[in-house]
């Protein structure tokens, strides 16, 4: 942006943060002036004749009048008339018009235009009704210091390193309550630099401390946040004590849901240990403890003490280098999908007929790190969420995984995500597509063999065809099944497949025949959950897919690029998306909404612009 832009994007700024209507009309005549020394008078002279007596349509037709004449000369310009032709009573979707049109504007400049945004937000909030008043101005004046934390926050959140283990699971790992405290201290420090929130101290009165670990509680909890929730759960669990069991239960239900759900441990003793010492806090809220007289923390760690966990080697400590002649990790381990004396060779579809008594090989994981930190470079703006989806990898061991939805917006990268997935596992992982908007009826789960038309189900199909027994089935865009239940449908083919227990022995009503399915990973992916029956959500384990930012263009828009290389090897000599034209690509992909699909066609489409202007050369 040239330096004369950039000025005037910064007076549009400048200009948003005046106190009343009156005194933003007359930082707007001053600006003509400036403009057009001596030429600008004759409409001064009517914008001083019309504002202040004139009735309100008279007044908007001068400023929207003064708006087009600006605006081939000076567009900052025109969006303040603009913003002056608003009333507060116009229709929300007029004002969110005119005020997304200058946030665009004074979003695009390099300074600080924090505050501007800020007030520009409450103009949005009384759009909606969050605020009341006469004058968008001085309305702003009162209420923008909220909207200012809000923006804060927001760019604490896109900036933000998410742990692999949340703050409310990790605290569970220590032995005393005041090291508890003084690592809780330092990492709300850290996470909440932005929003000037002052922590309890270490020492003091334990009342006195108790009423300062309420507040910073609440004021996280204000900040409506996951993070910051999390942070509030960590908080109040300092307030949990064995005396008084009741005081576990603000956080307890929460702590383990977030245990379950949000916590990357790739380390089973790690996992383990954490879910031991839970279960003491379990136990402290049943009144285990309530003669004691150390902390919930302290009780923990002396019921841990006799327990085998694994650690990470400490300082000084023996470390064993690995032996470069060792043997490679040994053959694929192998499982009996049909067993002969459970399926009639009789009739049988010669594929299947072949597969009576054989051990199919299980897919081994080989490098859970490297599949992980790959996804996360392919998707970073869905560090936690990649570390959801592959926390059950283990090196060496057969890949197996939950029963997953990915849920999220659509363009979000799910689909991409899960055949990525199966791609860097590798080792003839297959991932098998079903297609949920096109399914009507229950043939996910096969039809009869006494049909003309009998099939297996859809997971049976997947491990004949990778020859594999534990093959990825993958649901795309599975809200979108038909509902009717006529003919089945498929929300209630798949119940059966989810459960480990039903798909150990699922009757194959296509072959007649039992088959162990319980190797096979489950995987869908939807935009919306609420029309699924609460049966199958129960089933499923969802992680929402975020929708990224302009922060992570770059860095996918290169992905982009080394995906079309792939496809198309005349383009291995591209240079890399130069500034400028990733701006360009920017302003059209936020207007898209940040959706991975419409990303992947603009920046096709700047190549092609690239290459048609180089020809001209």
């Amino acid at each position: 942006m040239s330096d004369d832009v950039g000025a005037r994007v910064r007076w549009l700024a400048d200009f948003c943060c005046q106190l009343d209507w009156e005194a933003a009309v007359a930082v707007a005549c001053d600006r003509v002036e400036e403009l057009d020394p001596g030429g600008g008078a004759p409409l001064l002279q009517q914008i001083n004749d019309t504002l202040f007596v004139a009735d309100r349509t008279d007044r908007n037709v001068v400023l929207l009048a003064s708006a087009e004449r600006a605006r081939p000369l000076d567009p900052p310009l025109a969006r303040a008339w603009e913003l002056l032709a608003l009333c507060t009573d116009d229709a929300a979707t007029v004002i969110n018009a005119v005020v997304a049109g200058a946030l665009g504007v004074i979003s695009s400049t390099d300074g600080d235009t924090r505050e501007a945004r800020a007030r520009l937000r409450v103009w949005d909030g009384v759009a909606s009704g969050k605020y009341a008043g006469n004058d968008f101005f001085e309305i702003a004046s009162r209420f923008w210091r909220g909207e200012m934390q809000r923006i804060v926050a927001d760019q604490a959140d896109e900036s933000r390193v998410v742990g692999g283990i949340p703050t409310c699971v990790e605290i569970l790992a220590h032995d005393r309550w005041d090291s508890a405290m003084a690592w809780l201290r330092r990492e709300t420090e850290r996470q909440v630099a932005p929003l000037d929130l002052v922590v309890p101290q270490p020492q003091g009165n334990r009342e006195q401390q108790a009423i300062q670990i309420a507040a910073v509680a609440e004021t996280l909890f204000a900040q409506g946040r996951p993070w910051a929730g999390d942070l509030a759960i960590a908080w109040l669990a300092m307030l949990c004590n064995p005396r008084q069991p009741a005081s576990f239960t603000a956080v307890l239900p929460q702590i383990a849901w977030m245990c379950e759900h949000h916590a990357v441990i790739t380390n089973p003793d790690e996992r383990r240990l954490l879910r031991d010492r839970l279960d003491v806090w379990w136990r402290a809220a049943r009144g285990e403890w309530t003669n004691s007289d150390v902390s919930i923390f302290r009780i923990a760690a002396m019921e841990m003490q006799d327990r085998d966990y694994d650690r990470e080697p400490a300082d000084g400590d023996a470390t064993v280098e690995p032996d470069p002649a060792a043997p490679a990790i040994t053959d694929a381990p192998k499982v009996i999908v049909m067993s002969g004396k459970l399926a009639d060779a009789r009739g049988l579809p010669t594929a299947w007929q072949e597969l009576r008594d054989q051990a199919l090989p299980l897919v081994v994981c080989r490098d859970a790190a490297m599949v992980r930190e790959q996804l996360r470079d392919e998707y970073p703006h869905a560090w936690r969420e990649v570390g959801l989806l592959t926390q059950d990898l283990r090196d060496g061991q057969p890949v197996h995984a939950r029963p997953t939805l990915l849920l999220g917006d659509p363009g979000s990268g799910k689909s991409r995500l899960v055949r990525r997935l199966g791609e860097l596992i590798g080792g003839g992982m297959y991932v098998y597509r079903y297609d949920g908007a096109a399914a009507h009826d229950g043939t996910f789960a096969g039809s009869p063999k006494s049909w003309s038309t009998a099939q297996p189900s859809a997971p049976a199909r997947a491990i004949v065809i990778s020859r594999t027994a534990n093959p990825i089935v993958f649901v795309d865009e599975i809200e979108k099944g038909g509902e009717s239940n006529y003919n089945g449908n498929l929300w209630h083919a798949m119940a059966a497949f989810l459960e480990r227990e039903t798909a150990a022995r699922y009757r194959e009503i296509g072959l007649d025949a039992q088959l162990d399915l319980s190797h096979v990973v489950h995987i869908a992916t939807a935009n919306s959950v609420e029309k699924l029956p609460a049966p199958l959500r129960d089933r499923f384990r969802v992680i929402r897919i975020p929708s990224p930012s302009l922060q992570h263009l770059p860095a996918l828009a290169a992905q982009v690029m080394s995906d079309m290389t792939a496809e198309d090897d005349e383009r291995m000599c591209d240079a890399a998306l130069a500034d400028d034209e990733l701006e360009i690509i920017g302003r059209a992909w936020e207007r898209e909404r940040f959706s991975m699909r419409k990303l992947q066609r603009l920046v096709a489409a700047t190549l092609e612009a690239r290459d048609a202007c180089a020809r001209r050369h």
